[in-house]
């Protein structure tokens, strides 16, 4: 069973979060988001993040700021292929996009789904201050590998 924690601690002026577990907690900003339409769905500049075993975050004056776990590091590869990959509102597909990017130099990918000549295209981009770290960890007796990232912009448009 793949059990994930998300603990939150309440102060004055903040919230402090704090990730345990074997999974990951996804952070969705859309204070910056454009809806252009919901049918056929277009939405711009969603900003994700995604934080797994012994991440931080804070969140204060209406913004988060991440601390990622000291055992995680960041990807020294600087190679910038594009990713492109079908059905993509399959999980796994997703999933493996987004670990990809972050274990990776790859600055983007591209993601279609497409059924009877209609569809959307998923463009999955990095902001110019995302931060991308990876590791694995003993876990329960069991090794993981975990990579968390902020700063990981969507752009759904309609193909």
């Amino acid at each position: 069973m793949n059990e994930t924690v998300l603990a939150i601690k309440q102060n004055a002026n903040d919230l402090e979060l704090k990730v345990s577990g074997e999974g990951g907690v996804t952070v969705v900003n859309n204070t910056e988001t454009t809806r252009a339409s919901l049918a056929p769905a277009k939405l711009t500049d969603i900003v994700m993040s995604f934080m797994t075993q012994d991440d931080t975050a804070l969140f204060k004056d209406s913004k988060f700021s991440f601390d990622f776990a000291n055992w995680k590091y960041s990807s020294s590869q600087y190679s910038q292929p594009v990713v492109r990959a079908g059905k993509v509102f399959r999980p796994e597909t997703f999933s493996k996009t987004m670990y990809m990017l972050c274990t990776t130099g790859a600055r983007k990918a591209l993601l279609k789904h497409i059924e009877l000549g209609k569809g959307h295209v998923l463009n999955v981009g990095k902001l110019s201050n995302s931060v991308s770290v990876s590791g694995s960890k003993n876990v329960n007796g069991e090794n993981y590998s975990y990579c968390s990232y902020r700063g990981y912009t969507i752009s759904i448009k309609p193909n």
